[in-house]
């Protein structure tokens, strides 16, 4: 994984998952996907979160996406993690978005998605 400011690069990692394209997680989701010490301690890792999560950005996505088209796409999708040390699951939604990169490619950006709670302060 490389981080670039905002957002970490996880192309390579999604490479193996069957994704061609490249894939981004933004800095907020990846804290969120980072386990606590005690679930680590569990054996609960990040590279198995990252992998997880690229498993289903790949069932979401269209063979049409895959490759070609150049319009962009938002896809939202309910996501789960486990948290701790009082362990709890956390379901929220991410979105995922097909667009353009700084170099005007096809690629991937995955992001937590900002509830309407949140928005307004009440989470």
């Amino acid at each position: 994984m490389k981080h670039d400011a905002e957002l970490y690069d996880v192309s390579k990692e999604a490479h193996y998952e069957g994704i061609s394209l490249p894939v981004a997680i933004d800095g907020p989701l990846m804290e969120t996907l980072t386990p606590s010490p005690y679930l680590e301690s569990l054996g609960i890792t990040l590279d198995q979160r990252t992998a997880n999560l690229l498993r289903l950005v790949r069932t979401m996505l269209n063979p049409a996406e895959g490759e070609g088209g150049t319009e962009e796409n938002s896809i939202p999708v309910p996501f789960m993690v486990l948290r701790g040390p009082l362990v709890r699951e956390d379901c929220f939604t991410l979105t995922i978005r097909i667009g353009q990169d700084a170099e005007g490619k096809k690629a991937i950006t995955i992001s937590r998605a900002v509830e309407s709670n949140e928005e307004r302060g009440l989470a």
